[in-house]
């Protein structure tokens, strides 16, 4: 039972005084403090151990479980005066209660985490996320949003999938517990990278979205469900503009195999339906951010509102049969692919110019950097080709990497 402590302590007495009547055998209290909404007092140590005496004064004997979550205005702890205090609150709980304070983000609406494994993967996204975005090529010059996302992608393709066998995957679907074992499923890819570009980029540039799949094999055998990302990129210097598939897990590199191939890396939407091994069906999406990062990126003048005057008539079909009336499937997007000002791919330079910048970061030069490039651009194209039709209009999947050829080297 979930309770906020905004409401005053004779609110949260009273719902413990109803929970215990029902005498369940485990029973459990959560005190929620959600700075987002109106409150009358700030959260800190003070408030904390005022509402713990009076929860042991009213009831000395109590054995329920008792839980302390606060609900963040960020979606990130940052290392402010408010995470000092933070800080305090568990030390004292730890110390006095035995419990930890708990920590979810404002838009998370099912997951929270202990505040020591929470700080703890916030700071390492923050030092991955200051040296991606204070990495320069050999000029000097600052990397473009698609460089720097490719840093990303790789950072987040070195994690092996490793789930948890029959339980529930609880370790491994977000990039908190994620960040603080060895344990990584599709959900876990798909929030982490979404966390790392969040510190990365202005949402001008790129911008990442959560979504899912159903999957189905060639003969139409469902296979189960499937976690990915939906990004929008805007790089002038290779003329990117356009909202891609993509799929870390997928492209992450396994036990087996430390080569990677980037087959569902920035792959253009209408392309996934002609994967020759799975089929895919798109769940429903939030058509809030689909038109919010859509309209922002790619429409301008009349356009948007024709377009999306389309989507009325979906919230209505959904509301007329008692659906969720604020969420769309992507498949609408793909099915209209070709009327929307998104049909651009991105070109093989950016490509190859990305892994020469990575190759160079990890100190290879001369023919080991030019190995290291033709290896990850060869893998990658023979992979989307087994993986794709013909008709794909990826880059990737009807190219032939030359090395040796100046016009391919991307340089």
């Amino acid at each position: 039972m979930a309770v906020e402590m905004q409401k005053g302590y004779e609110y949260i007495q009273e719902e413990i005084e109803r929970m215990l009547s029902y005498n369940f055998s485990d029973s459990f209290m959560r005190l929620e403090f959600d700075e987002n909404e109106n409150r009358q007092f700030n959260f800190d140590l003070d408030y904390v151990k005022t509402y713990l005496s009076k929860v042991k004064e009213q009831f000395p004997n109590n054995k329920f479980k008792l839980y302390i979550e606060y609900v963040m205005k960020e979606n990130f702890i940052l290392d402010t005066n408010k995470c000092k205090e933070l800080e305090e609150i568990d030390n004292y709980l730890r110390d006095k209660y035995g419990m930890q304070l708990l920590i979810r983000a404002k838009k998370d609406f099912m997951n929270s985490y202990g505040f020591r494994m929470t700080l703890y993967a916030n700071r390492q996204i923050d030092e991955l996320a200051d040296i991606i975005k204070n990495l320069k090529d050999e000029e000097g010059n600052e990397l473009s949003p698609f460089e720097k996302f490719m840093f990303v992608y790789e950072s987040v393709t070195d994690f092996i999938y490793n789930d948890e066998g029959e339980k529930l995957h609880f370790n491994s679907s977000h990039w908190i517990p994620v960040l603080n074992g060895d344990k990584i499923v599709c959900t876990g890819y798909s929030s982490l990278i979404e966390a790392i570009c969040e510190r990365i980029f202005d949402e001008n540039e790129i911008k990442i979205l959560g979504n899912s799949v159903d999957v189905y094999n060639s003969e139409g055998e469902y296979l189960g469900g499937h976690a990915n990302n939906i990004i929008f990129i805007n790089d002038p210097k290779y003329k990117i503009k356009g909202m891609f598939y993509l799929d870390s897990c997928w492209d992450s590199i396994t036990k087996e195999d430390e080569d990677k191939a980037y087959a569902y890396c920035c792959i253009p939407l209408i392309d996934i339906h002609k994967n020759k091994k799975y089929k895919f069906k798109f769940r429903e999406t939030y058509i809030e951010d689909l038109q919010k990062e859509y309209k922002k990126f790619f429409m301008t003048g009349e356009k948007k509102k024709s377009f999306f005057d389309k989507f009325k008539l979906f919230k209505f079909i959904n509301e007329a049969f008692e659906m969720s009336s604020d969420r769309v499937s992507l498949q609408y997007f793909i099915d209209n692919y070709e009327s929307l000002n998104n049909n651009g791919v991105v070109p093989i330079k950016a490509f190859v110019n990305s892994f020469y910048l990575i190759g160079a970061e990890r100190g290879l030069e001369g023919e080991e950097l030019k190995e290291f490039v033709s290896k990850r651009m060869n893998y990658s194209i023979a992979r989307c080709k087994h993986i794709y039709d013909e008709g794909c209009i990826s880059s990737l999947t009807s190219y032939i990497y030359k090395e040796d050829a100046k016009e391919n080297k991307g340089r």
